[in-house]
């Protein structure tokens, strides 16, 4: 059973009626929206990053302003750069060098990253956990299909990496509601989407294209929060193509998204890549767990 301000009902109420009046749900869904547009503000300088081109002439002196303008950012940076991870002998202790080291993609996620931990770190349950884990394999897989298929485009790690910000919104808005339907391990993701509205009146790629709004993403990343979940074969968007196959994929590899049950949703490769050696699925596990380390 799921609890909410309107009253009680089940699994089995739900598929059979709604129970309440569309008004009801609309004003639901002003609550949670103000709710959502009061969370803190993404940080502004991985909003920066986000709408750099890291092909421009210039990216290279943008990125190290904006990393220059925030101590938290910078000392990230200068951290990564000098771990274990790259396992460079000479120190290196400028912004400049470290960016050139590391690379501009890799530097714009890593203060996306950082950004996002900020709300993880206002929860320690296990269920906020499973959305970072999924949305980390997503980021992974997203980049790694890319590299595959000639295609390595700008922001694809982010892309992957914020792509179910909805949940997280929605989790950390919902009063303590959201963790009792992440318990329930629906079969799919659209039932899940569906109760989803019923009780804080948006689904969770709703509250995704809210926070994306309401924070100033560029439109191709809002776009990969806002229909994740659409159909792979139906989107001319690259991008979104992309995060669509590895957000289906990460489930199937099992980081499902929080509220789905394990092997709940699946993705098949197209079987132009489903024969690549690279796309294994041992090597996609590998890739995955060593990022998850990293990220810790």
């Amino acid at each position: 059973m799921i609890m909410t301000q309107m009253g009680q009902f089940t699994m089995e109420d739900s598929a059979d009626r709604e129970p309440f009046s569309e008004n009801e749900i609309s004003q639901l869904r002003v609550t949670t929206t103000v709710r959502l547009c009061n969370l803190p503000l993404f940080n502004q300088g991985a909003i920066k990053l986000l709408t750099i081109a890291s092909a421009d002439d210039g990216a290279m002196a943008e990125f190290e302003t904006v990393f220059r303008s925030d101590p938290g950012l910078a000392a990230e940076l200068l951290l990564l750069a000098n771990s274990g991870a790259f396992g460079f002998r000479a120190r290196i202790s400028s912004i400049g060098r470290a960016l050139q080291f590391i690379g501009l993609e890799r530097s714009r996620s890593l203060a996306s990253r950082i950004a996002m931990s900020f709300y993880l770190r206002t929860s320690s349950r296990k269920e906020v956990q499973a959305v970072w884990s999924h949305s980390i394999a997503t980021a992974v897989l997203a980049e790694h299909i890319g590299v595959v298929t000639g295609r390595p485009m700008p922001i694809l790690f982010t892309a992957g990496l914020l792509h179910d910000v909805g949940t997280l919104g929605l989790f950390l808005t919902s009063r303590g509601q959201y963790p009792e339907l992440i318990a329930l391990k629906l079969a799919d993701v659209e039932e899940a989407s569906r109760i989803e509205t019923l009780l804080w009146g948006v689904s969770h790629t709703e509250a995704g294209a809210v926070l994306a709004d309401a924070w100033g993403f560029p439109a191709s990343l809002r776009r990969c929060i806002s229909d994740h979940h659409g159909d792979v074969s139906a989107s001319d968007d690259p991008l979104l193509s992309v995060v669509q196959l590895a957000c289906g994929l990460a489930t199937s590899l099992g980081y499902a998204e929080a509220f789905v049950a394990a092997g709940g949703r699946t993705a098949v490769l197209p079987p132009d890549l489903a024969r690549r050696p690279e796309l294994a699925p041992e090597l996609l596990q590998d890739l995955i767990t060593t990022q998850m380390a990293l990220s810790r």
